[in-house]
């Protein structure tokens, strides 16, 4: 009785251990091999003010200020949108189980804090000689609902020229795991069923 009851335990708690995680590119092409079913997005439209919010395909980028450039900064007829001050929330229509941006900076080095779905996933630094831009992709296990940039120099501003999207999983649908309550119901049941009695038939 005792081992059935440890294998129970063991069978349903390993799954949501074992295949959770989230990995981190800084390159488009490795990002790419990973999620070969993305579509990017290039920012595009009238250069406008659209404060306190801009949309691009699937996801809306939040901050105090939003505005689309074309004045050529990171190349001739490259647009971006521009988020100020030092912080911007991505908030996706629908769960993905990849992003990928390209973003730009206009101060020197940059030093970014991500978080993935309200969670610190990483810091990451610009390189190159201003203006530059550079990659930052997640793919999760996990799906990917909102991310947030936030830019330790308080008075800089969040550069973003693309977004690149994957929805489902390669070659299948989405990768999901239970969430923490529907794991916890897997795992009594299995208790349950493991260590019942039957009743004497009368």
């Amino acid at each position: 009785m005792y081992r059935a009851v440890v294998a129970g335990l063991l069978s349903c708690l390993t799954p949501g251990m074992a295949f959770a995680g989230i990995m981190t590119y800084n390159d488009q092409a490795s990002f790419a091999a990973a999620a070969p079913d993305a579509i990017r997005y290039v920012v595009s439209g009238p250069a406008a003010d659209y404060s306190p919010s801009y949309t691009l395909g699937p996801a809306t980028f939040t901050s105090q200020s939003a505005m689309v450039f074309d004045d050529g900064s990171f190349g001739s007829g490259v647009q971006y949108a521009e988020f100020f001050p030092s912080q911007v929330i991505i908030t996706l229509a629908r769960p993905a189980y990849a992003i990928g941006l390209t973003l730009g900076t206009f101060s020197g080095t940059d030093t970014l804090d991500v978080s993935l779905n309200a969670v610190p996933a990483t810091t990451v630094s610009s390189a190159g000689p201003a203006p530059a831009t550079f990659f930052l992709g997640f793919t999760d296990t996990d799906p990917i609902t909102s991310l947030t940039l936030f830019d330790r120099a308080t008075s800089r501003q969040i550069d973003v020229l693309d977004l690149t999207v994957a929805n489902a999983a390669p070659g299948g649908g989405p990768v999901l795991l239970p969430e923490p309550a529907s794991l916890m119901m897997l795992c009594f049941g299995t208790l349950a069923t493991t260590t019942g009695r039957r009743r004497p038939v009368a």
